[in-house]
């Protein structure tokens, strides 16, 4: 009987929670009341103060959307219209770009119409004078013959490499965009 009581007596000490745990609150932490204990999750508001996490202080899920410009082109065998970029070539075969990602967002290619050829996505460091393909593990990455709606990259700079799109149509009418 003194053994189980000894044993319900260790239990009952490592079970008890300890003061020392309760004094691991940030800096600046405010507690949404005074006895709330600050070993509870918070969130990192904009004033640098950690607010323990309940009904009127949510879980940080959202990131703010990315506030680069979209480069988009309808494009054609005569003739490539751009917005938000530059167009270069003629006859169906274009290079249009210059767009400035914002770092750690996907970029997009988006591409729309009845069309025949290829298109490319491609960085380039002098506004799209020169592009390099975009490659995985040696491999072309982000060259399509159809419609697309997909990532192609997820740049983790910003600065002087800009996205391209190679474009070389036989017939038809493409309407392409690089967005994040």
């Amino acid at each position: 009987m003194k053994m189980i009581r000894c044993l319900a007596a260790l239990m009952a000490l490592a079970l008890m929670p300890s003061p020392l745990l309760a004094q691991n609150a940030p800096a600046g932490a405010a507690a949404p009341a005074g006895y709330a204990p600050m070993s509870a999750p918070c969130a990192m508001a904009q004033d640098g103060k950690c607010y323990a996490i309940g009904p009127t202080v949510g879980l940080p899920v959202a990131t703010p959307a990315a506030s680069s410009t979209p480069c988009t082109v309808s494009a054609t065998t005569s003739a490539a219209t751009p917005t938000g970029c530059t167009a270069t070539g003629s006859a169906g075969v274009y290079v249009v770009g210059g767009f400035a990602p914002q770092a750690g967002y996907p970029i997009r290619l988006v591409t729309t119409g009845t069309w025949a050829g290829t298109i490319a996505v491609g960085t380039s460091v002098d506004n799209c004078t020169t592009v390099n393909a975009l490659t995985v593990a040696g491999q072309t990455w982000g060259s399509y013959t159809g419609n697309a709606n997909e990532a192609v990259d997820v740049p983790v700079t910003t600065g002087s490499v800009k996205y391209c799109l190679s474009i070389s149509l036989t017939s038809g009418t493409i309407n392409a965009a690089l967005r994040q």
